[in-house]
């Protein structure tokens, strides 16, 4: 499900330079505009990289702030703050989060169970409860939530969804026991257009809203998708200050160390080898044919996998193409390329390598396998 907001690269960063440049004269550090310019030249993602983004915030790339709610800079700068707050944006979240979940069901039949993927607003009661509440669906849909895990988060609710599966028909063996995991990420709520050094130069031309669900049902019940073979998860040792996200006053502020995409590149290869090896994979045989799904925390990240595990550009096009016209959709981007490759049609049987990251600093994959 997009979010109904597009915009341009060029125009998303021409709004973070022109906020920056309104907002620079507060603070500890005056930033000149001439400063934000080389900063957004220099560290920015170009629109070579990622040519669009969508957001669910209207005031996101909108250059006549006079009717902003969320990014009301005007006030912000009249009243000496430098930011948002995040009460504001939570409630933004919510409200947008009950109508994304009134979208996914429609008409459709109750679940036997939602787990709900976020990482970027929280409240209680959740969008999933309160879809419950509203339908009816009190004595048919469990709820579970997975939430401020980061961009990896769709490889450990696969991973829950899977257990529940497995444990209702370990229970009950209910052919018809269905799991949906739904992800609502508004990653745009939290730029702090006050900051304007490398790192929030990056997160503010890098990341993007998106949403999606999907459903997970016992063996030999989907007629199409994909059947899970294996999951596995890895800290990398002695990282975890490389990736943050933490809670403050005015939002959630992300961490982004310089040395991420060369810390998994040098763990990558023997986790993959590990990981097929789980799934009765060859992976010395078969690896030129695997489609490898790489969650792009950056276009360097995809890069840097993509030369340390010496994958082809028809591996990756199916990540590569879903940060080019999307952007970094946090937990919600995975599943987006997911959507891509079985979209192409590909043959039954063919292996689906998925990789993601996160906090920890955390290597997540999964081998599917095309049914």
């Amino acid at each position: 499900m997009l979010p109904p907001h597009p915009i341009p690269q060029e125009q998303g960063t021409e709004w973070i330079a022109k906020i920056c440049s309104f907002l620079a004269d507060h603070g500890d550090k005056p930033k000149s505009a001439a400063r934000i310019e080389r900063l957004i030249r220099r560290y920015a993602v170009k629109p070579a990289q990622i040519a669009s983004r969508r957001f669910e915030c209207p005031d996101v790339g909108r250059l006549n702030w006079a009717d902003n709610q969320v990014f009301d800079v005007e006030r912000w700068k009249q009243s000496g703050q430098t930011s948002g707050d995040l009460t504001t944006k939570m409630r933004f979240f919510l409200d947008r989060a009950e109508q994304i979940f009134e979208r996914f069901y429609g008409s459709k039949a109750a679940p036997d169970h939602i787990i709900h993927v976020t990482c970027t607003g929280y409240g209680s009661p959740s969008a999933a409860q309160v879809l419950v509440d509203r339908r009816g669906w009190h004595e048919l849909t469990d709820i579970s939530h997975a939430y401020h895990m980061g961009c990896y988060a769709s490889v450990p609710a696969v991973r829950s969804a899977a257990a529940l599966v497995a444990l209702e028909r370990l229970g009950r063996d209910t052919p018809e026991y269905r799991v949906d995991v739904a992800h609502t990420e508004m990653c745009g709520l939290h730029f702090n257009p006050s900051e304007n050094g490398p790192e929030p130069t990056i997160i503010h031309t890098l990341f993007a809203d998106g949403h999606i669900k999907y459903s997970l049902v016992p063996p030999g019940r989907a007629s199409s998708g994909y059947q899970v073979l294996a999951l596995a998860e890895r800290i990398v040792p002695g990282t975890s200050r490389q990736m943050t996200w933490m809670p403050e006053s005015w939002g959630f502020r992300m961490g982004l160390g310089r040395q991420v995409p060369q810390l998994i590149a040098e763990h990558i290869k023997p986790f993959c080898r590990a990981l097929l090896r789980d799934a009765g994979i060859d992976s010395e045989r078969e690896w030129p044919e695997i489609t490898f799904a790489i969650h792009p925390g950056g276009p360097s990240i995809i890069n840097s996998i993509q030369h340390v595990l010496e994958l082809s550009e028809a591996q990756v096009e199916q990540s590569k193409a879903v940060l080019m016209e999307r952007g970094n959709m946090s937990s919600a981007t995975l599943p987006h390329i997911w959507k891509r490759i079985q979209d192409q049609g590909l043959p039954a049987g063919k292996t689906v390598l998925s990789l993601a990251f996160g906090p920890g600093l955390s290597i997540f994959g999964a081998v599917f396998r095309i049914i």
